[in-house]
């Protein structure tokens, strides 16, 4: 591969690539070193990139890949929320007025919140679908899953994410936020 197609690949790219790691890793030298480690994997890659999905798709992958690889070396939280598991069915009608009464930059670290605390698939197929808005079959592609398995975890992603925003704002969470 050619240094100026590489370099050429890193400019259009790096900004995509990082944004997917701070995403996962809400600190700044974490995503970097991921963001490094992802061009570093594309550098070695490239020559055996088939073109089977968009270039944009296969980098996205990767870095999604490597963005998880690294939350796995991680420990995990220390119950961060302990969740009754035998609590009422929450409505989502509560809960949108509840979040509607939030102004947008709480909804956006109540939903962050939550998306972090789902965490694996769950957490990463709702924010490729409503954050990133990747269609299913790109999503599929880049979690190398059949789209109907995705549709299936969207589906229960959306439950535990509404039970868990419901948990969160009824347990007062919400004022830690304001």
């Amino acid at each position: 591969m050619e240094h100026s197609n590489f370099d050429e690949l890193f400019n259009k790219y790096k900004d995509m690539v990082y944004s997917i790691a701070i995403r996962y890793t809400h600190n700044r030298e974490d995503a970097l070193e991921i963001s490094q480690e992802v061009f570093i994997n594309i550098y070695k890659g490239l020559p055996k990139f088939r073109g089977e999905c968009k270039i944009s798709t296969w980098i996205y992958r990767i870095a999604v890949n490597q963005a998880l690889i690294f939350n796995r070396s991680m420990p995990p939280y220390e119950n961060m929320l302990n969740l009754d598991q035998t609590e009422v069915q929450p409505h989502f009608s509560e809960l949108s007025n509840a979040i509607n009464n939030l102004n947008q930059n709480d909804r956006r670290r109540l939903v962050g919140m939550a998306l972090e605390r789902l965490g694996g698939d769950t957490s990463t197929i709702l924010t490729l679908f409503y954050v990133d808005e990747q269609p299913i079959t790109e999503i599929a592609k880049i979690l190398n899953q059949t789209a109907a398995n995705v549709k299936v975890k969207l589906y229960r992603g959306r439950l535990q994410l509404n039970k868990l925003l419901s948990t969160m704002l009824s347990k007062e969470e919400i004022k830690s936020l304001i």
